[in-house]
């Protein structure tokens, strides 16, 4: 019942040659993925201006044009993987640029939603005025469920801070303190040219507003995108989140007050064997139109706050939708969600659960395109692993390298990243830069083929397909992330303690 896969032999140099992808080569008609041959994947620039240029300039797929406007080239297609936002000064126009692509080049440009992108959605109320004459400060003052009974409540940040409650306060400390984002609003000051407390607010009611540009990225964006034999979603596919279907929210909320599923004697493979790939994702992607939609035609309450409750099944509009972008509910137990997931454990990277594997497999998957949590300097790769030990076709590959100035080589003591002259204060990328390039099946029975290029965060190049090599542990421990560095031969591969890698080379075999 699976899809079989022909992969044929080539040399490094016959790739190297058929891995441009000429966009005179033959165009493929696929359902979902537009008229193209080839699509790239960039995820989680999060902001950073300097990075999305480096991008670009790497890109096969993006240029500038003469009028400083990018172009997608003809036959291919791009997928950005989600997190437009909050961690650099380019929140703004890179989030134009993505919009305008989309405006363009229609159904050859893809959205996937990302948790940063989602839980902008809480400052249409909790920056809204009358919201915030309703909830004066206060010991019973509601606080977003993840801080409550923290140091982090907005109480304790005004008295550290300093600062009276206002809208500006509150955004700071939103941005700083439950989102992540501790530069963000210093960012976006930066980014309107020095701009004053009062215009960075605004710009962030803006984007939030009836066809804010958010707004606008969050109603076209997808959960999950399947495309011939690729799937897209930011995070990462549990058999917990391939088991949670939209309809299910009502029962959540009957069941548990919206917090947890309970789906009596079945397994979890035994209730997501029953549907397909497509329908089910189609399902979540119905599903987040309809609650951007929702949130855009809705006034901002002035009663509750979304964050102050949690979970599906709020009344707040757009609420499952910010339900659906937390990793855990208030009742501290885990979300069932491809948004806020990942690949690792520890940040040790893990294979997709066998039952996973199998139902994707079965799907026709053969790679599983993903972000959300970082990994060092070049995208990680995890393929499928029987219980014997061998490896199958079915391919994740996860690219945000977010935290690559972290990354350390063996033997040395200190982390190697060349400053970028255009990094904001903070920077936790370098020059670190990547994209995913996918060359289309060009018939059902072959499967597409994966290539990996772009710079480590010690300003190396790298150019590799996705091959037997890659995307494992070697016999010591170390996973095995790629090669084809440019300088030098052999395997890159690496270890890994949370956000803190290391790199070396070894040689092949």
């Amino acid at each position: 019942g699976g899809m079989v896969f022909q992969y044929a032999a080539m040399t490094m140099s016959a790739m190297a040659t058929t891995l441009l992808w000429s966009p005179r080569r033959a165009l493929s008609v696929v359902t979902g993925c537009g008229r193209v041959h080839t699509i790239a994947y960039v995820t989680d620039v999060e902001g950073h201006r300097a990075h999305w240029e480096r991008y670009v300039r790497i890109s096969k797929v993006l240029e500038r044009g003469g009028d400083g406007k990018l172009q997608l080239k003809d036959g291919c297609g791009l997928v950005y993987g989600g997190d437009v936002i909050d961690r650099g000064f380019g929140d703004l126009q890179i989030l134009r640029e993505l919009l305008d692509l989309k405006r363009r080049y229609a159904d050859r440009v893809t959205f996937i939603l990302g948790n940063r992108d989602i839980n902008k959605m809480r400052m249409k109320t909790e920056l809204d005025d009358a919201y915030i004459r309703a909830t004066p400060v206060s010991a019973s003052m509601p606080q977003p469920y993840w801080v409550r009974g923290t140091a982090s409540t907005y109480g304790r940040f005004l008295e550290q801070s300093g600062l009276d409650d206002s809208a500006a306060s509150r955004c700071k400390w939103m941005l700083k303190h439950t989102m992540g984002s501790p530069m963000a609003f210093e960012y976006r000051k930066m980014e309107l040219g020095g701009a004053s407390d009062e215009e960075v607010v605004q710009s962030y009611r803006d984007l939030v507003s009836r066809g804010g540009l958010l707004v606008q990225y969050l109603k076209q964006a997808k959960v999950v995108h399947v495309c011939e034999d690729l799937c897209f979603v930011h995070g990462a596919i549990s058999e917990k989140a391939l088991a949670f279907r939209p309809s299910d929210i009502e029962v959540a909320v009957r069941q548990s007050g919206g917090m947890a599923l309970d789906y009596g004697t079945k397994t979890l493979e035994e209730v997501y064997s029953c549907y397909k790939l497509r329908e089910w994702a189609q399902e979540w992607n119905d599903f987040a139109r309809s609650e951007a939609e929702d949130f855009e035609g809705a006034d901002a309450p002035t009663g509750v706050a979304w964050s102050t409750k949690g979970g599906y099944g709020s009344g707040v509009p757009g609420g499952d939708l910010l339900a659906l972008g937390m990793g855990w509910h208030a009742d501290k137990s885990r979300n069932p969600t491809v948004i806020y997931n990942n690949w690792l454990s520890k940040g040790s990277p893990q294979p997709p659960p066998p039952s996973v594997a199998s139902y994707l497999r079965q799907n026709g998957v053969r790679f599983l395109l993903s972000g959300h949590q970082p990994h060092g300097d070049m995208p990680l790769i995890v393929v499928e692993t029987f219980e014997d030990g061998s490896r199958g076709p079915v391919t994740v590959i996860t690219a945000d390298t977010s935290y690559s100035r972290n990354t350390r080589w063996e033997g040395t003591s200190a982390v190697v990243a060349p400053e970028g002259a255009e990094a904001p204060p903070g920077d936790t990328r370098g020059v670190a830069v990547a994209e995913i390039l996918i060359a289309l099946r060009q018939t059902p029975t072959k499967a597409s083929r994966a290539r990996v290029h772009g710079v480590l965060s010690d300003g190396t190049p790298y150019d590799f397909e996705i091959d037997e090599k890659v995307g494992f542990p070697d016999r010591h421990g170390w996973w095995i992330k790629g090669h084809g560095l440019t300088d030098r031969p052999g395997l890159l591969v690496t270890r890994s303690s949370g956000y803190d890698v290391t790199n070396k080379v070894v040689n092949e075999g």
